[in-house]
């Protein structure tokens, strides 16, 4: 069996101008973590286009300002639509046969876009080198319902074809492309760090805790709000705790009930603060929360248990500790660096024994611990460098060159 061998993020060298010219197949052009990936590809010296298409749960109005081709509007889970619109999509990259064999390697998120990135470099005649990155497994995948069986002979299709797989966790490799794809590929460790850029606030330095023998607690849950649970636990934890507890919540609804959001928020100790920007806004809204609730319970025993999520590099970086769930990934990370503390289940009642005796000076003394950890451990300092090195080592030299406003033109 081949060796799993994960990239060296900071030993790479910084890429010169005129990297390789990247054709980027997006599920939603508009989401945070897509716009992410391109804006630190075109850092590091890498031309990017993209093609796909957008979901208006996110920034519908959004324009990139790079070249992209779109195919149209889908929705969260509705897969019988997204294979007529795939088949859609490749009649379009049909006519785009010429502009698609100038690019130097093919990138490809989630497993609808990989398959459209392959279709497309067959259509172009040219084998451009293939990178297949996954940021979460989908239960589809994962389960063992017959479905799932279909997903992954699929999926392993596209693995053959894939010259390096991008995962960001290692627990994605560990418990599903090792032990259920029989991947023996190459693969690169990229974790959902922030992005360094200029609009990155510094690190601060740590309010005070709250005063009082009794202090109240602030929990922020940010981001993509899709876990129902979370939302069910974080109100129960709000109504067992009253005034000792605020849920300080930002982000948009990704899959929570938008009638039990309304809800949650009839009480004084729920607050809903609106969307806000990655990364000019992280320094604030951390600012204001005591902890980061890294709990995720979407795919419990599946993707959930594996990832490592946005939250607990973005509070690291700002010595916001941590509330995970026991026996996951993200717990596992928390434990390795003294990023906060992991609960068993029931959540909730875990949680609030632990808030209704926690000292003030524990806590200070977590986040101190947090803010002494170097950058690196949650900026991406050296991550995406490393990675535009590799995709242009895989790149074939070619004698042609073009710019990035030629590709999809």
């Amino acid at each position: 069996m081949a060796e799993l061998r994960f990239e060296d993020a900071n030993t790479a060298p910084v890429i010169p101008a005129g990297g390789p010219r990247v054709l980027f197949f997006v599920h939603n052009v508009a989401e945070s973590t897509v716009r992410k990936r391109v804006l630190a590809f075109r850092q590091h010296g890498a031309e990017v286009a993209t093609a796909g298409f957008r979901r208006l749960t996110t920034d519908p109005d959004f324009q990139p300002d790079w070249p992209h081709t779109e195919f149209g509007v889908t929705r969260d889970r509705a897969f019988v639509r997204r294979a007529a619109q795939l088949a859609g999509a490749v009649a379009s990259l049909f006519f785009k046969r010429g502009e698609i064999a100038e690019a130097e390697a093919i990138y490809a998120r989630n497993l609808d876009m990989a398959l459209l990135a392959v279709v497309a470099s067959g259509l172009s005649g040219r084998r451009a080198p293939f990178v297949y990155e996954v940021l979460d497994v989908h239960r589809m995948l994962a389960s063992d319902k017959p479905l799932s069986f279909i997903g992954r002979a699929v999926e392993r299709l596209v693995l053959k074809r894939a010259d390096l797989l991008v995962v960001s966790s290692p627990a994605f490799v560990d418990r599903y492309f090792t032990a259920r794809q029989k991947w023996q590929g190459r693969t690169v460790l990229l974790e959902n760090k922030v992005r360094d850029t200029p609009l990155r606030p510094p690190r601060p330095i740590r309010r005070p805790p709250p005063p009082g023998a009794r202090p109240k607690w602030t929990i922020g849950w940010f981001g993509a709000l899709r876990d129902q649970t979370s939302l069910d636990l974080l109100t129960r934890l709000a109504d067992r705790l009253g005034d000792q507890v605020e849920i300080y919540i930002r982000g948009y609804l990704a899959g929570v009930s938008p009638e039990a959001f309304e809800a949650a928020q009839r009480r004084p100790n729920v607050v809903f603060g609106g969307p806000y920007r990655n990364p000019e806004d992280l320094a604030e809204i951390y600012g204001r929360v005591h902890f980061a609730w890294a709990v995720d319970l979407f795919d419990g025993g599946l993707n959930s248990d594996w990832l490592l999520s946005n939250r607990l590099y973005e509070g690291g970086l700002y010595g916001v500790p941590a509330l995970a769930a026991a026996g996951t990934e993200v717990s596992r990370k928390v434990a390795d660096l003294g990023l906060g503390w992991s609960f068993p289940a029931p959540y909730d009642e875990a949680v609030a024994a632990f808030l209704a005796t926690l000292h003030a000076d524990v806590w200070a003394a977590k986040a101190r611990h947090i803010l002494s950890l170097p950058e690196s451990a949650f900026v991406d300092l050296g991550d995406t460098r490393a990675l535009v090195q590799t995709v242009r080592e895989l790149a074939r030299p070619r004698e042609i060159r073009f710019g990035a406003a030629e590709v999809l033109s």
